[in-house]
């Protein structure tokens, strides 16, 4: 047996693909299927792991840095997180599968103590929120405002594009919607509200703003206090890489290579990936962190906006699963690409280029441009989305009869106006054309 013949993935005998290649990790999962245990503890507890990370704590800090008060600081990111959040419910994105209980455990009581510390360290909230916003370099406050809104966007962007390949773990999908509202909206913003008061409570007691968390730690004089809190960040950054990174590049590196790439291996390839990206470079100042966030983005707004139109205006929440893993089917377009979403794509991008230039250090760019690309997410998100609604009403694509009885969520187990079709039995390894929406999704 030759190298590449063992590379293959493995793959289930009644495989749900027809004319296309697909393994396990792509196959729809079957609700009954023993793979499905996530219940609303451990969604609601991966959100309390995935809210302590060193991002978001650099997403309110950083907006201090750039001159908010802290009172602002905290607004921006409820705000972004707000926004964020009505994609990522639409789009059903639920967590990935590891490591979340240990972390959900440490990291809430390391960020207490951290919070605890800064606001004994400071005297008290008094002198940590009585800092007044100053902007330096004389940008309107609105402007600044909506630039923190949208790095605190950032983070959470990517979520909100790749939930369906989380999704497919919830026991019940209701639980999905309230479990993210509640964790997104919430638990997240408590640890960007960690990240504002504790860059605020530096300046209060050593006299400077210090963004990075990791800069913190270096300021004690205590070792032990030092290695605690290194080791406490180290495991936050591992846990969030796990969940929110590896799994979703995974499933698209995955989707490109099905024969080859399963979850673990894509996993592989993404440690080695991100490593070659330097990320630390990003680290270097909040400046070039903020610019990262609202650069990267916009791309993922472009994206996001023709799938939540495809599905919730073109489609009315209907959708052939047996179309969806068959070549030539009605989700197959046009040699499988979707000339609608490239040209949608494309114009929730253009917008955002000349801000997107000016931060990359393009020299002329109108002060409108730039004002314009402080909402860069939620620009290219609508001006997608639109203009994909407005490409499929003036160039259809056909829609199957029998999608209307393949909804893919249960009546009795979705969200108010989700799922209007009978409920029928299935299990893990059948035949895509008997799966209706109870069986898979």
């Amino acid at each position: 047996m030759g190298l590449r013949s063992r590379l293959v993935v493995s793959k289930n005998d009644n495989s749900l693909a027809d004319g296309i290649e697909s393994n396990r990790d792509l196959d729809p999962v079957p609700l009954d299927s023993p793979r499905r245990t996530w219940t609303w503890p451990s969604l609601l507890g991966f959100w309390v792991a995935e809210a302590f990370a060193i991002s978001m704590y650099q997403v309110s800090s950083s907006s201090v840095t750039k001159g908010l008060n802290p009172g602002l600081s905290i607004l921006a990111v409820l705000v972004g997180h707000i926004l964020v959040c009505i994609p990522a419910m639409l789009n059903g994105y639920v967590g990935a599968r590891y490591m979340f209980m240990a972390k959900t455990i440490v990291m809430p009581i390391f960020g207490l103590t951290l919070f605890i510390w800064a606001v004994v360290g400071a005297r008290g909230f008094g002198p940590t929120f009585s800092k007044p916003t100053h902007i330096k370099d004389g940008t309107p406050v609105v402007v600044v405002f909506f630039q923190c809104v949208t790095a605190a966007i950032g983070p959470k962007a990517t979520l909100a594009l790749n939930m369906p390949d989380f999704t497919r773990y919830a026991k019940r999908p209701r639980d999905v919607f309230w479990t993210q509202s509640v964790g997104l909206i919430v638990l997240v913003t408590l640890c960007g509200a960690l990240g504002a008061v504790v860059s605020s409570a530096t300046e209060v007691i050593y006299g400077k703003v210090t963004w990075n968390p990791l800069e913190v730690s270096t300021l004690w004089n205590n070792r032990a206090a030092q290695f605690f809190a290194g080791l406490c960040w180290a495991f936050a950054v591992i846990g969030t890489n796990i969940s929110a990174n590896s799994v979703s590049f995974s499933n698209d590196l995955s989707l490109w290579f099905p024969k080859y790439i399963n979850a673990r291996r894509g996993a592989y390839v993404c440690c080695l990936l991100s490593v070659a990206a330097t990320p630390w470079n990003i680290q270097n100042s909040a400046k070039s962190f903020t610019s990262f966030l609202g650069g990267y983005v916009l791309f993922l707004g472009a994206l996001t906006g023709p799938i939540i139109a495809d599905f919730w205006i073109c489609r009315k929440r209907q959708f052939s699963l047996q179309s969806l893993y068959t070549a030539h089917g009605t989700h197959y377009f046009t040699r499988g690409f979707n000339i609608r979403a490239i040209i949608a794509f494309l114009c929730g991008i253009a917008p955002n280029l000349p801000g997107l230039a000016d931060v990359c250090g393009a020299a002329g760019i109108p002060a409108g441009a730039k004002y314009l690309y402080s909402l860069s997410w939620c620009v290219s998100i609508v001006v997608s989305g639109v203009v994909y609604w407005v490409l499929y009403k003036l160039w259809p694509f056909p829609v199957e009869e029998r999608e209307r009885y393949l909804v893919g969520v249960d009546t009795n187990d979705g969200p108010p106006g989700i799922g209007d079709s009978e409920t029928y039995g299935g299990k893990e390894g059948d035949s895509i054309a008997n799966a209706t929406d109870k069986s898979f999704f």
